[in-house]
C-alpha cells in the first residue's frame, strides 16, 4: 500500500524542471524599474545545454505612465515584485513548457530558461531612470540583452542547435518586439518564437467616443520606455504615417506581424479577456452594446488569423474559441495541452495543443481555430457569447448584428483577396450585414472542410498579383455586368431555351421535392435535383429557397419567369444585404430608360432632364453596391 503513493511521487519528482537563479548584476543596464539588478533562471540539469535551448518571457502586465507605475512599484504592492530582483534561488516548475514529460510536453528535451520580468515594459524599453519616468528604469531590452549574452558565455547558447522563444502574454508582445532582434544576435542558431495570447488585438472594434485614444496610449507608452519596435516596420513606415499612427502600426501584434520574419507560432483565444479589458475604445460591461462590440472582436479575431493565412501560409496558430489567458504555463497547461482540441483549416480533424506544438517543431504549418462564437467545451472556462455562464448551442440567430463599421476592414487582406473563410458564420448567415461567398458566387478553390466541431467549409483564394486598383476596377465591372446580363436578358426565354422547352406546370402547390429548381445566384445555370416527393414550402435550390408556381399535378416542372423571381424572393434576398432596395430601384431605373426611349418625340429639354435623374439614381444605386464588394472582397 506504501508502494503506490511512493511512486506517484517520484513520478511527479521526475518530471519536475528545476531551475536556479543567476544575476546580471555585472551587465550595467540589466536593471529592474527600481534599479536592483535583473535576473534569470536556468535549468539545472544541463545535459542539453548546447543543444535545444527553450527561453521563456514571464507574463506579468505593464504600466505606461508615471502614476501608474508608481502605483505598481510602491512598497506594498501586489504586483512590486514584478519591479525589483528577484528573491528565490531555486525554482522548481511542472506545467505546460516546464514539466518534463514527453508525453505532455513537446519541449520535455530542451534546456530551459526563463527571464524575470521587472522592467513592466514588455521587454522593449531602453530608457534610463529620470524625473519624466519617476525615476523608474524601463530596460527590458537591455535586460533581454544581456540575458542572451550570459546564456552564451556560460552555456554556449551562440552554438545551439536550436532556440525557441516563447512568452506569454506581456512576454508574448516581448517575443513580438524581439524575434527579429533576438535571431539577429544569434546568426547561427536557428530561432523559432511562439508567442502565446499576443495582442492580436481588432483595432478596428471602437467605439465612436475614442477619438484616437488607442493610437495615443500606443505613442505614449513607446516614449515613456523608449520602446524598441521592429526595426523593419520602422523603416518602411516612417515616412508615410505620422508618429501616432507608427507608433500603434509597429506595436500592436495584429498590425506589424507581418514584418516579423523568423518562423512564429500564436496560441491565443478568440476573445482574450485581457486585451479586450486593456482596449481603451471598448464599451463597459454594462453598456447596452457591449454585446455588439464582444461579438465583433471575435469575428475581427478569427479575420485576422484568416489574413495571417492570406498573406503567409508558413506561419501558424491555434485559436480555440475561449474566453482565456496564457496556455502554455499554469496550473491548467497540461490539461490544455493534451485536452484542448480545435479542427485543422484543410480536414476533417481536430489537434491538440500538444500535438500541434510537435508538428510546427517539425517546420510543418499548421492552422487550427474553433468556429466563431460557436464554443470550445474542452475550455476552462465559458466560450460562448455571454455575460456569463450559458450554453454553447445558442443559435446564431439570437447574437446581436454587427454595424458594418465594426466589421474587418479589407485592408487586413493582401490586395485581390477573396474572403471565404467560413470559421464566420455571419459570413453565410442570413442575420449578417454586408455580403458573404453566397452572395458573391462560389470562390477559386481553397481548404476542405474545416472540422467536426463546426460543420462549415472553408475556401481560401487570391488572384494573381494585379494592381491594387485595376483589380478592385476589375471586380466592379464584373459585377456591374452581371447586373446588367440578369435585368436586362430576355428571361423567359433564355430559361426555355437552356432547360429544353420545358413548360409544364407543377405538381401541388408552393415547392416540388423532385423537381429541378433553377438557381441564378452566382451561376445562372446552375441546377439542383431534389428527391421525389410533394410538395412543401419552398423549391429548395443550392444556395437559396426560390418559390414554386401554384398547382402541381406532375413531377415535372415549369420554368419559372426569372422576371417573377426578381420581383419576390430575389429581390429581398438582396435587399437583407444592402437595406437599401438596391436592385429594385436599379430594375426601375432600367425601365425608365427604355421607356424613355420609346418617347423620341418628346422635347430635347424633357429628354435631358430625365437622363440626368437617371444617371444620378444609377450611381447612387452602383456605389452602393460596389462599395460592399470592396469591402467585403478584397
Amino acid at each position: 500500500m506504501i508502494i503506490l503513493p511512493l511512486l506517484l511521487v517520484l513520478l511527479q519528482i521526475s518530471e519536475q524542471t528545476v531551475l536556479l537563479r543567476k544575476d546580471l548584476s555585472e551587465y550595467d543596464l540589466a536593471r529592474c524599474n527600481d534599479g536592483t539588478p535583473a535576473s534569470y533562471l536556468h535549468q539545472q540539469d544541463v545535459r542539453y545545454a548546447n543543444e535545444h535551448v527553450l527561453i521563456y518571457l514571464e507574463d506579468g502586465g505593464h504600466c505606461g505612465s508615471v502614476e501608474a507605475c508608481r502605483e505598481r512599484c510602491r512598497e506594498g504592492s501586489s504586483k512590486r515584485d514584478l519591479c525589483t530582483a528577484a528573491s528565490q534561488q531555486v525554482v522548481e516548475r511542472t506545467d505546460g513548457i516546464w514539466s518534463e514529460n514527453p508525453g505532455v510536453n513537446p519541449f520535455a528535451n530542451h534546456f530551459k530558461a526563463s527571464l524575470h520580468y521587472c522592467s513592466s515594459d514588455n521587454y522593449a524599453g531602453t530608457r534610463g531612470a529620470s524625473r519624466n519616468t519617476g525615476n523608474l528604469y524601463f530596460h527590458g531590452r537591455h535586460i533581454l540583452t544581456a540575458f542572451l549574452e550570459d546564456m552564451s558565455s556560460r552555456f554556449g547558447l551562440a552554438r545551439a542547435a536550436s532556440l525557441t522563444l516563447i512568452g506569454s502574454g506581456s512576454g508574448a508582445r516581448g517575443v513580438g518586439y524581439n524575434c527579429d532582434y533576438v535571431a539577429s544576435l544569434l546568426p547561427g542558431v536557428p530561432v523559432k518564437c511562439i508567442a502565446d495570447s499576443p495582442d492580436m488585438t481588432p483595432w478596428w472594434v471602437k467605439s465612436e467616443e475614442c477619438a484616437n485614444r488607442d493610437y495615443e496610449k500606443e505613442e505614449g507608452e513607446k516614449i515613456f520606455w523608449g520602446r524598441q519596435d521592429d526595426e523593419s516596420c520602422i523603416e518602411e513606415n516612417k515616412s508615410d504615417v505620422n508618429s501616432s499612427e507608427l507608433a500603434h502600426r509597429c506595436g500592436v501584434w495584429s498590425r506589424y506581424w507581418s514584418y516579423i520574419e523568423t518562423p512564429f507560432f500564436i496560441v491565443g483565444s478568440q476573445f482574450d479577456p485581457y486585451s479586450f479589458a486593456d482596449n481603451p475604445c471598448i464599451p463597459d460591461i454594462s453598456d447596452p452594446e457591449y454585446e455588439e462590440y464582444e461579438l465583433a472582436w471575435r469575428r475581427g479575431t478569427a479575420a485576422l488569423y484568416e489574413s495571417i493565412l492570406a498573406g503567409r501560409q508558413d506561419r501558424s496558430w491555434f485559436v480555440p474559441d475561449c474566453r482565456s489567458h496564457s496556455y502554455l504555463y499554469g496550473e491548467l497547461a497540461d490539461s490544455r495541452f493534451n485536452k484542448l482540441t480545435v479542427p485543422m483549416l484543410g480536414s476533417n480533424k481536430t489537434m491538440s495543443l500538444s500535438a500541434s506544438l510537435r508538428q510546427w517543431l517539425e517546420d510543418s504549418p499548421l492552422h487550427a481555430i474553433d468556429t466563431v462564437a460557436g464554443g470550445n467545451q474542452e475550455c476552462p472556462g465559458p466560450a460562448p457569447l455571454c455575460r456569463s455562464e450559458c450554453s454553447a448551442s445558442r443559435s446564431f440567430d439570437s447574437y446581436p448584428s454587427v454595424r458594418r463599421r465594426l466589421l474587418p476592414p479589407a485592408s487586413i487582406f493582401p490586395s485581390g483577396y477573396d474572403r471565404q473563410c467560413c470559421v464566420d458564420p455571419w459570413l453565410h448567415h442570413p442575420g449578417s450585414r454586408g455580403l458573404g461567398r453566397d452572395v458573391l458566387g462560389a470562390g477559386h478553390g481553397g481548404f476542405g472542410g474545416h472540422g467536426a466541431r463546426d460543420g462549415f467549409g472553408v475556401g481560401y483564394a487570391s488572384r494573381g498579383a494585379v494592381g491594387e486598383r485595376r483589380n478592385q476596377l476589375w471586380k466592379r465591372l464584373i459585377y456591374l455586368n452581371y447586373l446588367k446580363r440578369l435585368y436586362n436578358k430576355h428571361k423567359t426565354e433564355y430559361a426555355r431555351e437552356y432547360y429544353g422547352g420545358y413548360d409544364d406546370v407543377y405538381a401541388g402547390t408552393h415547392g416540388i421535392q423532385g423537381a429541378r429548381d433553377p438557381v441564378f445566384i452566382g451561376d445562372a445555370r446552375a441546377v439542383h435535383r431534389t428527391s421525389t416527393g410533394g410538395c412543401t414550402g419552398g423549391c429548395t435550390g443550392v444556395r437559396r429557397r426560390i418559390p414554386c408556381t401554384v398547382g402541381c399535378t406532375g413531377v415535372r416542372a415549369r420554368v419559372p419567369d426569372i422576371t417573377d423571381l426578381l420581383e419576390d424572393d430575389y429581390y429581398d434576398y438582396y435587399d437583407d444585404y444592402d437595406g437599401s432596395a438596391l436592385l429594385a430601384r436599379i430594375k426601375n431605373a432600367v425601365r425608365l430608360r427604355k421607356e424613355d426611349r420609346k418617347k423620341k418625340k418628346s422635347t430635347d429639354k424633357s429628354t435631358k432632364d430625365n437622363d440626368e435623374d437617371l444617371d444620378e439614381l444609377d450611381y447612387e444605386d452602383f456605389s452602393a453596391f460596389t462599395e460592399q464588394i470592396e469591402t467585403s472582397t478584397k
